[in-house]
């Protein structure tokens, strides 16, 4: 997709609504974008999201704001220097994405749904 910024976002909206249980992110880049994508998930699915700068100063007012928008939905920060790609877990299926999600379809990017069992990556995060 290149230029098609609200159809990446309809697509990561209508991947994150179909969780049961989990989201979890692996993104070194995330903004209030980001935040409200993983916003659209029910309230009762975990979400946890690994960046390279979870006590941004830029990202706080964000997080702050969320919090109080989405009480339902908390949404856990972790630091991880270790990624380079982007990952979208949902529940037990792994998603490989060339951008950072609040970028995705501003430039030539894709999304592949991979078979390789999300426990692999989750494996290498900090717990």
């Amino acid at each position: 997709l290149n230029g098609e910024v609200l159809d990446a976002q309809a697509e990561l909206t209508r991947i994150v609504k179909t969780a049961k249980r989990r989201v979890v992110l692996i993104d070194n880049y995330i903004d209030e974008r980001t935040l409200l994508l993983l916003g659209s998930r029910a309230d009762n699915v975990a979400c946890t999201i690994y960046t390279l700068k979870p006590e941004s100063p830029k990202l706080a007012p964000a997080l702050a704001n969320y919090a109080i928008e989405y009480p339902t939905k908390p949404i856990e920060i972790k630091g991880f220097k270790k990624a380079h790609d982007r990952f979208l877990v949902v529940d037990d299926t792994l998603w490989h994405i060339g951008a950072s999600l609040k970028d995705a379809g501003l430039n030539l990017f894709a999304m592949m749904k991979m078979t390789l069992s999300p426990d692999v990556i989750l494996s290498l995060l900090p717990h």
